[in-house]
């Protein structure tokens, strides 16, 4: 023990557990030359550290756990409307003309969803004015083909009382009135 001129640290381990010390050297001028020794056992502060880790790691489980499901949230909540808007497209895209895909909450979806309704409205009044003229075009194409037969049927008319061929005539005269749905006709000849 004479040797020890300064404090000295260290540890051991007994029966009950791991046991830190301290060597201090204690002198004076009246003759006191004691050493102070200070045996803690670990458990006795490494309790409240061990409690403190596991109350962080609690707090962080928490953490964790409450972040995740803030992300599924807000994850939902900005993907819900962009799904929406995406089945509404599809189901245009198949010939649903009254697809809507509703209010957002999201401005930049809410001005998104709006276009997209804007536009199905418009399409669908193209829509209407192509079929409109489709059926106009159909009706004008056929009343130009009975014309055009018509014609037929008169040059042929024509050629046969030119050439005064009876037989060509009434052919012509058949084909003539064919056209008009005319399903008999008699000629008579003196």
């Amino acid at each position: 023990y004479e040797g020890i001129q300064s404090d000295r640290h260290f540890h051991y381990t007994s029966g009950a557990g791991r046991q830190y010390v301290q060597v201090a050297p204690i002198q004076d001028e009246y003759g006191i030359d004691w050493l102070v020794v200070v045996v803690i056992p670990e458990a006795d502060f490494m309790a409240q550290i061990i409690t403190g880790n596991r109350i962080t790691i609690g707090l962080i489980t928490v953490s964790v756990v409450i972040a995740v499901l803030m992300g599924i949230f807000t994850a939902r909540y900005v993907t819900d409307p962009v799904l929406k808007l995406n089945t509404s497209a599809r189901e245009l895209a198949e010939g649903n003309w009254e697809v809507s895909t509703g209010s957002q909450w999201i401005l930049e979806i809410h001005e998104l969803a709006s276009s997209f309704n804007n536009m199905v409205d418009r399409l669908k009044v193209t829509m209407l004015d192509l079929k409109a003229e489709i059926f106009h075009k159909n009706r004008a194409e056929e009343a130009l083909r009975k014309r055009l037969r018509y014609e037929e049927g008169l040059s042929a008319c024509s050629k046969a009382l030119l050439e005064n061929n009876p037989d060509a005539l009434s052919n012509a005269l058949r084909f003539l009135l064919d056209g008009m749905n005319v399903n008999r006709i008699y000629l008579y000849r003196n």
